[in-house]
Parts: structure tokens; sequence; C-alpha cells
């Protein structure tokens, strides 16, 4: 571990009176973000606001590469964020096999590795292939201020677009 070194001036008694003696002391660094981030993202989404439950999902891609994050109530011993290739297949945003950033271990499952891409007058929103399709709660939002070190921070700003009137009864989770 490399350390920075610095001296201080120590007085200590002696019979005689105050004698200074030069004291050195060593103090490990700040540790830097063991996490490479790119410096800008392409584009980043975070589940809803609209999800009723505690679990959220935030995902950003830079070049060919993806970064994931996910939050549950469930335990896990997840080292976050995951990253992996991507690639896009017509409207279908599809995650390759995720492993730790900081440590490249294997990671667990993602809650989707297959997102739909739903163009949107004003964003382009990600929905879990999975999800049922006129279940908007869980689609990840595109957050403009999304910031990696703290990837959930404007989750509660994130609202879904209103059901619209198909007058079917959206499921619960």
């Amino acid at each position: 571990m490399r350390a920075i070194t610095f001296t201080i001036a120590a007085a200590f008694l002696t019979v005689a009176g105050c004698e200074r003696k030069e004291v050195t002391l060593t103090a490990p660094l700040p540790v830097k973000a063991a996490l490479p981030f790119p410096s800008q993202f392409d584009g980043a989404w975070v589940m809803s606001a609209g999800w009723h439950g505690y679990m959220g999902v935030a995902l950003a891609l830079s070049g060919d590469r993806y970064y994931y994050w996910k939050y549950s109530d469930v335990a896990s011993e997840a080292n976050f964020p995951y990253t992996g290739t991507f690639r896009i297949e017509g409207d279908e945003l599809i995650l390759g096999q995720p492993s730790e950033l900081a440590t490249g271990n294997p990671a667990a499952h993602l809650y989707s590795d297959r997102w739909l891409i739903l163009r949107r007058p004003l964003s382009v929103q990600l929905q879990a292939a999975n999800d049922q399709p006129d279940d908007h709660r869980s689609t990840l939002l595109p957050d403009f201020q999304f910031d990696p070190s703290s990837p959930f921070r404007n989750q509660p700003d994130l609202k879904p677009e209103p059901a619209r009137a198909s007058g079917k009864q959206q499921p619960s989770h």
C-alpha cells in the first residue's frame, strides 16, 4: 500500500524541560475509485418511481459497454456495478454476460438481459422484455443527470407515463 509520509513537530517533556523532536507519521493515500467509469455515458436509464416495491435498476451505456446497478430487498453480496458488452437488434437492447467491474469476476443474473427500446415523443425508454407490455411501472426512464457514484439519486423524480386508456387493468406486483 502506498502511503503519504509527513513530518510533525512534537514536544516531549524531559526532566530538564521541553525537547523538540521530529516525528514521522504514515497515513494511507485516499482511495481512488476502483471503478474506471467513462468520462461520460452515451445514455443512462433508471427504473421509474412508479415501481411499488423496494427495487431499482440503473443502466448506463458507453461505447459498446453497459454498466448495471441494482438494489433490492433481497439480500445480495453483489459487487455493483456489473459491466459487459451489448448489442442492439431491431428495437431490442441485449446485454451480454455480466462481470463485476471492480473485480472482473462473473456476476449473478440481471433483472433482465433483454430490454425493449420504447421510442416516446420526448425520450427513449427501456422496458424489460419479460415485463407485461401494458405495465410501465418498472420501465427504465432516461436520467439526464445520471451520476455513477449515486446511480439512484434521481429515481424519485422519474415518473412513468400515465397508462393509456385501454380498458385493461394494470397487473400489480
